[in-house]
């Protein structure tokens, strides 16, 4: 929306034979522009609003890391931390959950229960402890599942490193979820594991444990060292 708006100002003000220079700390709409697939109607909307302004003027979109100090960015942070804390005033309610959003609410509960219920459940001492895997797949999945392991974005928020650029694949930042999910270094594994080249994230939670260390076979981790490496022997 924001890029939209800000296309909408061009064309009401009439500019013309200008170069323009778009700046965005969203990630996924660059890698959707440049892509050129889209999965929303509104990223369509943007693509298409992006090809007429570029037909009078030269566009340039870009990526900025968010929270580096850029003035646009932290003003636009600014102004979205103060729209949270406006109060609405209209009918209610004044916006809607999607499909997806009820559905994952649903899941989370579900899984939530089933958790509940295998904590409560007498007995299974062992099985609890190990879930039947040995010490290091289990230190692995624990890693897959929290995030807290030796991936980058782990490692920077802890001071350690600073730079949370993902050493598969150098295009996105290293965390749990792009190493499942998301990194074409491992594209061809996951969508042997799976049937899909990529994954949202948010279907991380809900992957067997089994997937998750199948796209990860060929990488070993290091929560010492923070290594995240193809594995050699």
């Amino acid at each position: 929306m924001a890029l939209i708006h800000a296309l909408d100002h061009v064309q009401g003000n009439e500019v013309c034979g200008k170069e323009l220079l778009f700046s965005t700390d969203c990630k996924e709409l660059v890698k959707c522009m440049k892509g050129g697939t889209f999965d929303s109607s509104l990223a369509l909307e943007c693509a298409h609003r992006l090809k007429e302004c570029s037909t009078r003027n030269a566009v340039t979109l870009v990526w900025v890391r968010g929270h580096s100090g850029i003035d646009g960015d932290e003003r636009a942070d600014a102004l979205a931390k103060g729209g949270t804390t406006t109060k609405f005033v209209g009918p209610e309610p004044y916006t809607a959950i999607s499909r997806g959003t009820a559905r994952d609410i649903v899941e989370n509960w579900a899984i939530s229960e089933h958790q509940k219920r295998w904590k409560e459940v007498k007995g299974l001492r062992q099985s609890k402890m190990t879930l039947g895997l040995g010490r290091g797949t289990l230190r692995k999945l624990v890693a897959l599942t929290s995030g807290h392991g030796g991936f980058r974005h782990h490692l920077v928020g802890m001071k350690i490193l600073t730079d949370d650029a993902c050493r598969l694949c150098l295009e996105d930042e290293e965390t749990a979820a792009h190493i499942v999910c998301k990194c074409p270094a491992l594209e061809s594994i996951r969508r042997g594991v799976t049937g899909h080249r990529f994954l949202a994230e948010s279907e991380l939670g809900r992957m067997p444990f089994k997937d998750m260390l199948e796209i990860t076979r060929d990488t070993i981790f290091d929560e010492q060292s923070g290594r995240l490496e193809w594995q050699t022997g």
